[in-house]
């Protein structure tokens, strides 16, 4: 137990330092824009719409709770909850500046034991946040509570290693230029498959109903140098290169702009990224 609530402390921490980081780009780009496959995706395997009573665990800065509440309308709710007070503030500031009445947040300090009443949502959505939790089952226990019989959970998480462009490429940049370890990543490799996936739903007492992998854009930018920027800012990766000396740090900077070149998609750099949309019903 002391473990997992230091690990949801140092999770809050970290949020609470990137928050403005996330605001500043990753909810306009990449696959925390509105319009990305991966929330279009979740939405419609949800069954949401007018009139839908919805949570959102590990909400951040608003993403996707904000799209959900212009979905349900003004006879639906939307729940957003996070550990992390400055994402709260980000997705209330939000919320307001699009005047949208529908939907609340609340800070949370444990996702398996959730401030709502049993059976309270007819959907429930944690969207790139259940694999930093302490213990993802029983999160998805809370979320299978929150829901009524017949309501359905989603999760988006990350797909194979090795098509996840965010973690691979500026690893290979780096390597080419020194040899000091990496850093311990800032997620483990959990609920990446669809055997997992089933397997996890299933320990939580629900039904499992679908599985999709989707190559999404991790990170977009202008140019290239603006996306190697954005691969490293609030990774471990960005504390690692501020211990190496500044012609290593030069060198891997000019390597990644060249580099990342041959990423360019009409006009902008992107790089993909793989991810596990996934969806189970309460029964």
């Amino acid at each position: 137990m002391a473990d997992a609530q230091a690990q949801r402390e140092r999770m809050r921490e970290f949020w609470n330092t990137y928050a403005p980081l996330y605001r500043e780009f990753l909810a306009k780009t990449g696959y925390h824009s509105d319009d990305a496959a991966m929330e279009q995706w979740l939405i419609a395997h949800l069954n949401i719409g007018q009139g839908s009573q919805v949570m959102d665990l590990a909400c951040g800065n608003g993403n996707p709770s904000l799209l959900i509440a212009s979905l349900v309308g003004p006879t639906g709710t939307v729940l957003g909850l996070d550990l992390s007070p400055v994402m709260i503030e980000a997705a209330r500031a939000r919320a307001k500046e699009l005047s949208l009445s529908n939907v609340s947040y609340a800070l949370i300090d444990d996702e398996t034991r959730l401030p709502v009443e049993p059976e309270g949502f007819d959907a429930a959505i944690c969207q790139m946040g259940i694999f930093f939790m302490p213990n993802p089952i029983q999160a998805l226990i809370a979320l299978r509570e929150a829901v009524k019989p017949g309501g359905r959970v989603g999760l988006a998480t990350w797909g194979d290693d090795r098509s996840n462009g965010l973690l691979t490429v500026p690893r290979e940049i780096i390597a080419r230029h020194t040899s000091t370890p990496f850093p311990p990543r800032a997620r483990p490799a959990v609920l990446t498959s669809v055997e997992e996936l089933r397997d996890a739903y299933e320990q939580a007492g629900l039904r499992f109903i679908e599985a999709i992998h989707l190559m999404i854009p991790a990170r977009e930018a202008p140019d290239a140098a603006t996306c190697w920027e954005r691969l490293i800012r609030g990774s471990p990766l960005e504390q690692m290169l501020a211990q190496e000396p500044p012609e290593v740090v030069e060198a891997i900077q000019r390597d990644a702009v060249e580099s990342l070149e041959r990423y360019c998609s009409g006009e902008e750099i992107r790089v993909m990224s793989e991810v596990s949309c996934s969806v189970a019903e309460r029964p």
